[in-house]
Formats: C-alpha cells, structure tokens, sequence
C-alpha cells in the first residue's frame, strides 16, 4: 500500500503529464476545468496552472460571449459556465461576460426544469449563475428540480453527482441538504455497499463534511479515507481503458491492467481529499479526544505513550551509564553456589530491564498509532490491539533473543 507521499506524487504526476496537453484543452473542457476548480482552490500555482487559467479565461470569453459553441452544446456551455465560477471565485478572471447573452443561452437550454436532462450538467450551470439568478429564467425551478432529485437518491448510482450537488449545496447554504447527502454516504459505507468505483466520491463527501455526523462516527470516517486514498493509487498509472469504462467516467479515463482508472474529475477530487486529509487529521483527533464520553487515559494517550518513551530513554541511559546492565560473569568450566548467584542475579537484571524497555516502546507505539494517527477511542479496541501486540510471535521471539543477548553480552 503506498504511503500519502508517495500517492501525492503519483497525483501532481498525472496531474502535470494532463495539462501538457495543450491541444486536448478543447476536446475535454469540462474534466480540464475540474482540474481548475481542484487546483486553484489548494493553491497550487506553476505554469501549467497558468497555462490552464489562460487558456479558460478565453474558453468563457469564446462560448459566451461570441457563442462559439461546436456541436457538444452541453458540454460547451456547461465546461464554460463552471470555468467561469472557477476563476471568479478564486480571482482569477480577466474576461467580462455580458449577461444578456448568459441569460439568452441559459433560456435556450434549459427544457423540464433541467438542462440538457442532465442532473449533472444541471448543478453545475445553477452552481455558476447563483450570483445571476435573479436575472435567469426558471432558475428557481431548475433548483427545486434538483432537490427533488436528492430526495430520490437515484441520481447517486453516477458518484460525480455526489461531488457536484454538494459543491452547490455548499454554494447556497443549504445544510439540510448537505446532510442528506452525507447520510447518503454515511448509510452505503455502513451497508458496506459503496461501489469500488465511487470509493473517491464517498470518501470526499463523508471527509469533508464530516461535522455533519456524530462525533463517534469521525474515526470510521478517517479509516475509510485514509484506506480510499491509499488503494485508489493505484489506478494512476495510465494504460488503455474498455469502452465500458469510458460510458460512466468519459473519454478522459486512464486505466491499469485490471481495466479501471481515474478520470479528471477523480483526479481532482482525489489531489483536494489527499492534501486536505494530511493537513487536518492531526485537528481532527484532537477534536474526537476532547468528548467527554471518552476515558481519560484515551483522552491523554499521547502524554502517556511520551512519558513511556522518555522513561525508556531514561532506563538505558542509566542502566548502562551506571553499568547496572553488564557483562554476566560465570566461568562455566567451574561453577559453584558462590559463583552462580551473582551471576544468576546479574542475568536477571538485564532481562527485566530490557524486558521492560521493549514492552515501554511497544505500549507507547501502540497507544500512538491506535488513538492519534488512526483515531480510535474505543477503549476495547486500543486495549485488544495493545493485547495482541504484545503477544505477537515475532515479537515474544525479539524479546527472548534481546534478554539472551543482554544476559550474555551485557557490559
């Protein structure tokens, strides 16, 4: 399994090799303009991003303003209005829109409530015009129509829904529907029945949003990111895709040998939940272990396990400083009573010593990775995991050749 250093390289790689394509810019506009939502809101800055930033503030201006639009309509003014949020939220447009022609495209393509039949397409033209939207046609309308739709849940069997309905959510302050959809996520990862697929779509959702369920669940949650981000690593690495694949994710998917990858929009999704999983995780456990519910010894492992650690420290240094671990002294040639106690005595010595030494590091590594890295307050947990630490074979097999080491070799 990779480590986050190691998947966070695997993600700028792809990240980098996508946006070198200049050329490709026009025939994926939407999965490009993803990047850009992913990209300018973790700060990410180098001259493929400004390349991208360039590149789009003239897409807005050609599909807008001049209606230069092919004959993908949906993904043309779709890609164009989210770019335009894109850079305007983050500050970085450079080209005016005149909004009588947004009003003039948006009434043109907009039929049922919806636009171009599409929930996704249809959050992510209502996400741009929520500044306009007492300027634009039936706005009101497509937004109860979207509602309507996460009532239904049926639109979540596509994951990138999940992302781009909580974005707009998130947009119009609507919490109550935040919460539906996180308790959406919360229920399928409960059920056990999140697609393998989707596990990226869940995983933001449920890490994002995560003060939206009870504080018990946020360990559950931490543990079922920190697994998605590791094992979706490897689907990074590009190799042909099954056409299969390519009518739920779209042309932009890349593929491993098992015949499934990433497309741009869980790239994006995967580089914003990896940077803001490392950055808060630590914030988070401190949060969980402040809950009253929770054992003091739970609550103060990280004192205990540093008090452990420095008392092993202070053990060695003494024991061998004041040469309380040494040498055992026994002439085996000629062993009588006299000669065997001491030794016998000596070789005691050292075996707690160092039988206490291993056992000090083991309880204060265990308490560490159990409660602060992996954020479990479950007493029985951290207890049965400490439990079977101790018990491990190998472990038992260390600690017999440390104490027969320190009983013959002491100093």
């Amino acid at each position: 399994m990779a480590t986050l250093e190691v998947v966070e390289q695997l993600i700028t790689n792809r990240i980098e090799d996508d946006l070198r394509k200049k050329d490709d810019f026009a025939s994926d506009p939407l999965g490009y303009c993803v990047y850009l939502f992913f990209l300018l809101k973790n700060g990410v800055r180098s001259p493929e991003v400004e390349n991208l930033t360039d590149w789009m503030n003239i897409w807005v201006d050609d599909v807008i303003n001049r209606k230069n639009l092919t004959r993908f309509v949906d993904r043309d003014f779709s890609s164009a209005l989210f770019a335009y949020y894109c850079l305007k939220k983050f500050g970085r447009l450079k080209t005016k829109i005149q909004p009588e022609n947004l009003r003039e495209l948006s009434s043109s393509y907009v039929e049922s409530n919806r636009f171009f039949d599409s929930f996704t397409l249809s959050a992510i033209i209502i996400l741009a015009m929520s500044e306009m939207k007492d300027n634009i046609e039936n706005y009101s309308n497509v937004v109860e129509w979207l509602k309507n739709e996460v009532d239904h849940e049926i639109v979540f069997n596509d994951g990138k829904n999940l992302i781009f309905a909580s974005i707009f959510f998130e947009e119009l302050g609507s919490e109550d529907y935040l919460r539906r959809i996180v308790d959406y996520c919360w229920g399928k990862l409960i059920e056990n029945s999140v697609p393998s697929y989707d596990e990226l779509f869940f995983a933001w959702i449920l890490w994002k949003f995560k003060k939206l369920r009870e504080e018990k669940d946020l360990p559950k949650i931490r543990e079922f990111t920190d697994t998605t981000i590791k094992n979706a690593s490897k689907f990074l690495r590009e190799e042909p895709v099954s056409e299969s694949i390519k009518e739920i994710y779209g042309l932009d998917i890349k593929t491993k040998r098992i015949g499934f990858g990433l497309s741009k929009i869980a790239v994006g999704v995967y580089l914003d939940i990896l940077k803001d999983f490392i950055q808060r995780t630590v914030r988070v456990t401190k949060e969980e272990l402040s809950r009253k519910d929770i054992p003091t010894w739970i609550r103060s492992s990280s004192i205990i396990a540093s008090v452990l650690l420095f008392s092993d420290a202070l053990i060695l240094w003494t024991s061998f400083g004041s040469r309380i671990v040494r040498k055992v002294s026994l002439d085996i040639t000629d062993i009588t009573w006299d000669s065997f106690l001491p030794a016998a005595g000596q070789y005691l010595i050292n075996v707690c010593i160092f039988l206490s030494v291993i056992s000090f590091a083991v309880i204060s590594i265990s308490l560490l990775w159990d409660i602060s890295y992996k954020g479990y307050t479950d007493p029985k947990t951290v207890k049965e995991n400490l439990k079977q630490r101790l018990k491990n074979r190998y472990l038992d097999i260390f600690v017999i050749l440390l104490t027969v080491v320190a009983g013959l070799f002491g100093v």
